[in-house]
């Protein structure tokens, strides 16, 4: 969690926007807060409300559990949803990818059932004043 560009802060804080949600990441990131100034940027103008346990990796145009293939050239719309993923999320695995992965409707997400940060300290460096605990896909 890197600011690049205090100016699209700055931008966005004009807009009205002062916080950000993020999915967690799995560990701590480093963050270069602390250096906002090179960046033009002050990071008491902005928040960070941190989800978790899952990240959100991809998200299709389609659910990948209830629908039939939809050929990118091709609209979804009108195409009939079964609507399973409002029953359960599904796990999937594959031999190349050692993460446990869930697929909830049209998204892929990844479990980190362990705490990521160690204290309330590193969160407020990393400018988070809100956890949000989403234990259910």
């Amino acid at each position: 969690m890197k600011v690049h560009n205090g100016l699209a802060l700055k931008f966005f804080r004009g807009l009205g926007i002062k916080r950000y949600e993020l999915s967690t990441l799995g560990f701590r990131p480093e963050v270069n807060f602390g250096l906002g100034r090179h960046y033009g940027f002050n990071r008491g103008q902005f928040r960070i409300t941190l989800y978790y346990p899952y990240l959100d990796l991809t998200s299709t145009r389609t659910c990948m559990v209830g629908m039939r293939d939809v050929p990118p050239d091709v609209s979804a719309r009108g195409v009939e949803c079964a609507k399973e993923c409002l029953v359960a999320s599904f796990q999937i695995s594959h031999p190349a990818i050692n993460e446990k992965l869930l697929v909830r409707g049209n998204t892929v997400f990844m479990e980190f059932p362990e705490k990521f940060y160690a204290s309330e300290k590193d969160l407020a460096k990393m400018n988070v004043d809100r956890l949000v605990y989403c234990p259910f896909l």
